[in-house]
């Protein structure tokens, strides 16, 4: 399970899997990394509103894009990670459609057209 420190260690859970591996986190204690789903590694954020969710699922379905990892977030929300393209493993940059702590997160639903202009 993936845990932050500074201030203690927090166990950040995991998605549906049996493990998870913090990245990096914010100053506003956004984590980002990757976890098992039982089927594989996912890119997760984690927030202390919502917990972990799966990035992938802040994405339309049937875009080809599979987030494998988040490797950082900015203190904007903005993140950068490596993923696959149909078969293709790329870089990826997600950006938020609100800055909010408080609502649920749509990190990278505006992204979704974007991806294929971002990509490296």
């Amino acid at each position: 399970m993936a845990t932050m420190s500074g201030k203690g260690q927090k166990d950040l859970g995991a998605l549906d899997g049996n493990w998870s591996v913090a990245r990096a986190i914010n100053d506003h204690t956004a984590v980002v990394g990757e976890a098992d789903t039982g089927k594989g590694g996912s890119a997760f954020l984690w927030r202390t509103v919502h917990g972990m969710l799966n990035l992938n699922d802040l994405i339309p379905p049937n875009t080809g894009w599979h987030l494998i990892t988040a490797t950082d977030i900015n203190n904007s929300g903005e993140i950068v990670g490596f993923g696959t393209f149909g078969s293709t493993e790329t870089a990826y940059l997600a950006l938020p459609i609100s800055a909010s702590t408080t609502e649920p997160p749509v990190v990278v639903m505006l992204l979704a057209g974007l991806l294929l202009v971002l990509a490296f």
